[in-house]
């Protein structure tokens, strides 16, 4: 049978659901399929913002995209290093050390810390790093001896601002040696936000020459080499390249997949479970859809019956039941992506909107209740307090193929569920149908 007519039945039963109670099952497969894709596209916006933003702070100021690093990872190897340099792929080498420690500022109790020793104009060296570091007060500056940056969290726990001293307390030495105890004083010159709490409470940054002295005593102490790359996806090839440039020379390279290997796994199960749950919209539309269209099934058996009676195959009876259920997935993944999209590029307008409906409601009781409310008064509501969360808007991130994955899994889930709805035509036989009809 021509393909034509069976769309033609296909649409035709479609649209004749509008004169009979089948329209409203219909639609509302239509909006289940609608609020499951608009769901999963902001949820995923949502979720894939909040992890860019992680994985930028991660890559942009701590790990890198690649480090070198090694027993003779000094200053000796500055002739290596300029060849990596000349590679295109690569946009900045930062030299950098890191040691813990122990902080005290005005208040008594001291703090956990990571003292970063970075170059003095790693500012200019590193444009992913100077865009990654917003400064909230003062200025980034390590060029002056005992000078430090640190993070404004921690300068809030420590009870110090710009042009204070802390005091910081390590160890210094190793087991043959012996260790020591050693204290010096920095004076604060910035404080900075990175938008990771993490580093905002516990990251404090020097210069290069200024963690040396501090730690090693001056003398030849080791320096971890940071690359950033034009393309960090590109990082197996640039690895192979510079494994030929270091070979012999005891140096070891780190990809930042393998340096953040269980940080990204967390965040990428955690994505994939929350398709998973989200998914299961899906396969309950998909048993609506199921229920709906066998039930079309035994009541269009008379129309079925004659059909097949003019030479159409079971195969192309399905496929009008089949592409019913595609255009329910079709129209509700359309009407899905378009609100997801909307509701997702304007979240934070929408959370502004809440607050300044929550808050006139709440400014209405406050006026109604004031006689009796003896001088309390009702704070202004906000959905992401600074005093509750670590940020102040919602970041989204849209990604295309996930789009178009959450598409194709509705309209997938629709039509599975339609075959196996007009699983039963192939059991009907015409001549006993129209016997009794």
């Amino acid at each position: 049978m021509k393909t034509k007519f069976l769309f033609f039945v296909s649409l035709r039963y479609f649209k004749n659901k509008r004169r009979n109670r089948h329209f409203a099952s219909s639609i509302l497969s239509i909006l289940g399929v609608t609020a499951g894709v608009m769901t999963l596209i902001v949820v995923l916006a949502v979720m894939n913002g909040f992890q860019s933003g992680f994985i930028s702070s991660i890559l942009n100021i701590s790990s890198y995209h690649i480090q070198i690093s090694g027993e003779n990872s000094g200053y000796k190897d500055r002739d290596i290093i300029s060849k990596i340099e000349q590679l295109k792929s690569v946009s900045a080498v930062v030299p950098f050390n890191e040691n813990q420690a122990i902080v005290k500022g005005v208040f008594t109790e001291p703090e956990g810390c990571i003292i970063r020793g970075v170059p003095a104009d790693i500012m200019d060296r590193d444009e992913s790093f100077k865009k990654s570091l917003k400064i909230e007060s003062g200025v980034f500056s390590v060029i002056i001896p005992d000078t430090a940056v640190i993070g404004a969290e921690l300068a809030q726990r420590l009870g110090v601002s710009v042009g204070d001293k802390i005091e910081i307390l390590s160890i210094s030495g190793n087991a043959a040696a012996g260790l020591k105890p050693i204290k010096r004083y920095f004076i604060i010159s910035g404080l900075f936000k990175s938008g990771y709490y993490e580093f905002d409470l516990s990251w404090i940054f020097v210069s290069l020459s200024t963690a040396g002295n501090f730690f090693w005593g001056g003398k030849d102490y080791p320096v971890t080499y940071g690359l950033k790359l034009v393309n960090r996806f590109r990082d197996e090839q640039i690895i192979s390249r510079i494994k030929k440039l270091i070979k012999g020379r005891g140096l070891s390279v780190v990809s930042w997949r393998e340096y953040n290997r269980s940080f990204f796994d967390a965040l990428l199960m955690e994505k994939i479970m929350m398709m998973l749950l989200l998914g299961l919209i899906f396969i309950v539309v998909g048993f609506n859809i199921y229920h709906s269209l066998r039930r079309m099934v035994y009541e269009k058996i008379e129309d079925i019956a004659i059909i097949k009676a003019l030479g159409a195959s079971p195969s192309a009876l399905r496929c009008i039941f089949i592409v019913e259920g595609f255009l329910i997935g079709l129209f509700g993944a359309i009407a899905g992506t378009c609100l997801g999209l909307l509701v997702s590029i304007n979240i934070n307008e929408i959370f502004s909107i809440a607050e300044a409906f929550i808050n006139g409601v709440s400014g209405i009781i406050q006026a109604v209740s004031l006689p009796f409310a003896k001088g309390s008064r009702y704070s202004d509501f906000t959905v992401f307090s600074p005093m509750y969360f670590y940020l102040t808007k919602v970041p989204v991130t849209v990604r295309l193929p996930e789009v178009i994955v959450t598409v194709f899994s509705a309209v997938f889930a629709s039509s599975a569920a339609a075959y196996f709805a007009s699983r039963r035509i192939s059991t009907i036989k015409p001549v006993e149908v129209l016997r009794y009809q």
